[in-house]
């Protein structure tokens, strides 16, 4: 306490451009060490990120199929199916059947 006693008694005996001469040297340091400890946090939090975040998802592949464009996630789908198709000998009459009804009724949706 009798330290904080003899500080202030000094600072008031000083002239006034000299406690004003102060502060402005204390601001110039907090703005400077504040900036520096800014950059550096900055620069942290961006590295943080780069090894964090996943990157950026790449556009969509599209694949042209006589005539019809395809996008990626339709084409392992429906090449799922096409292997199903290839591992069977045998196609039935009534499937292609119920293939051709089930796209009549699809179009006839889509139509309304």
């Amino acid at each position: 306490m009798d330290e904080l006693k003899l500080l202030v008694e000094t600072v008031a005996g000083l002239p006034t451009l000299t406690i004003w001469v102060l502060a402005g040297y204390l601001l110039y340091k907090l703005c400077v060490i504040g900036s520096v400890y800014g950059v550096i946090k900055y620069a942290i939090q961006k590295f943080v990120e780069w090894r964090t975040m996943p990157p950026p998802p790449l556009a969509p592949i599209e694949y042209k199929f006589g005539g019809f464009v395809i996008n990626e996630d339709v084409s392992l789908a429906l090449i799922a199916q096409l292997q199903r198709l290839a591992s069977t000998n045998y196609i039935h009459a009534a499937d292609v059947t119920k293939l051709r009804k089930a796209i009549d009724y699809i179009e006839q949706k889509d139509e309304k």
